[in-house]
């Protein structure tokens, strides 16, 4: 604590230097200080004043981060757990108690000065002040009628003979609380709201937003815009955001609400860069499987085909393309797509059993124009062989090929073992 700040609380206030001690005050000595001087406990006394439940709590947000103390108030909620306007009563009642004093320049970040607590005069001080304050506060409640013997309309249950029993009057009329009043209308409020959204309604009670309903309530003064201007995708905005980080059950609602309100634009940048990316590959789907539509020869069914192996067959001619899921589900939507496909396997075993029903000489000469064709493969393979599975899976892919630039006539007509020629499949010559 700056020695200008201290002498504006008085002489009782003023730092006494230690043998052996320093004078910069840091937060492992502050907290030891705290404890042993008793004035982390005294703290507790004012927990029933306005904002005395978050002081403890206040007070070692502030003391983790001496030296140099100048946080915001909305750090300090999130650190403490409380909302911001906890942190601004319980930051004036240690103000009161002489435990930190503020520098408040408009502008700029305050600058929170601690008082060394290390000295025992000092921390008398401050236990005294905190004492005092509490004392002025329960005589106050007193003066006011504010009594803890009331009358109460709870029914207790008897251990003894029945007998008489005071108990208040019910609350109509005039002598409703409008404080009570106006928080069940505000929760009645929200629970119609959520009855509207169910989703948002179940994200807000995970994440334990369920008061801050406000944020997404258009007209709100509080109310988040983003959240606002895209209700169908609030309930997974505030999800995503709340997902960030590793809440404890002691976070207060106001931390959580800061913590939205900051990083909630995050998730929708990222959404937006994700619904970028998904609409990118959409496109290119498209454009592939357009490519690969036209890229289908278009051969005639068999009137004599019986359509209830078709989905197999289409499954099977999709699985030989070898594309994306994307672009096979457009295929498969597509019914010209559909027919080619499913003209291309039969047309396939056609010539599959062609080959299978050919002769020796037939074999080998159909093995012979694929050699030419392709020289590379008669290294591989040396002499035709009718056992070898892939030269026959080559030789009826390369009779397919034959079979498109050459068109429909030597295997169109062989689906399901059909076959308008009654002579073997040789060719006359080679090519």
């Amino acid at each position: 604590m700056g020695e200008r700040a201290l002498r504006e609380q008085g002489d009782d206030a003023a730092v006494v230097r230690l043998p052996g001690v320093e004078l910069r005050l840091t937060a492992e000595y502050a907290l030891r200080a705290a404890i042993d001087n008793q004035v982390f406990a005294a703290l507790r006394d004012l927990e029933p004043l306005d904002g005395g439940r978050a002081v403890q709590a206040v007070y070692i947000a502030l003391m983790r981060r001496l030296p140099n103390v100048i946080p915001d108030r909305k750090r300090i909620a999130v650190d403490s757990g409380y909302s911001e306007s906890s942190v601004k009563r319980a930051i004036k009642l240690l103000e009161q108690c002489r435990l930190i004093v503020v520098e408040r320049k408009r502008g700029f970040s305050s600058v929170y000065h601690l008082a060394d607590i290390r000295s025992v005069e000092v921390a008398s001080d401050c236990v005294a002040a905190i004492r005092k304050l509490s004392r002025t506060a329960i005589s106050r409640a007193s003066e006011e009628g504010r009594v803890t013997s009331e009358p109460t309309r709870c029914l207790s249950r008897a251990i003894c003979e029945p007998s008489s029993r005071v108990t208040s009057e019910p609350d109509l009329g005039p002598q409703v609380n409008p404080k009570v009043a106006t928080k069940n209308q505000d929760k009645q409020q929200r629970v119609d709201a959520f009855d509207e959204n169910e989703e948002l309604a179940q994200v807000l009670k995970r994440w334990g937003l369920v008061s801050a309903s406000y944020l997404v309530k258009p007209g709100h003064k509080r109310a988040i815009p983003v959240l606002v201007e895209n209700p169908a995708l609030a309930a997974r905005l505030i999800d995503a955001t709340m997902k960030r980080a590793v809440w404890s059950p002691d976070a207060g609602v106001g931390s959580r609400v800061a913590f939205l309100r900051e990083n909630v634009g995050d998730a929708v940048a990222k959404r937006t860069s994700d619904d970028v990316v998904k609409r990118k590959r959409e496109a290119d789907a498209f454009h592939r499987a357009k490519a690969v539509a036209e890229s289908l020869r278009d051969v005639p069914i068999p009137a004599d085909f019986d359509e209830n192996g078709s989905n197999a067959l289409i499954e099977r001619g999709l699985n030989r393309l070898g594309e994306s899921e994307a672009v096979c589900r457009l295929l498969r939507e597509n019914p010209v797509v559909r027919k080619r496909l499913l003209a291309e396997e039969l047309l396939r075993d056609s010539i599959e059993q062609a080959v299978a029903s050919m002769t020796v000489a037939e074999f080998n000469a159909e093995c012979e124009s694929l050699f030419d064709t392709e020289p590379g493969l008669r290294r591989l393979y040396g002499s035709p062989n009718r056992e070898s599975v892939g030269l026959r899976l080559r030789l009826v892919a390369f009779l397919l090929e034959q079979e498109g630039k050459k068109g429909r006539g030597r295997f169109g007509n062989r689906a399901c073992g059909v076959s308008e020629q009654s002579g073997p499949i040789v060719r006359s010559g080679r090519p």
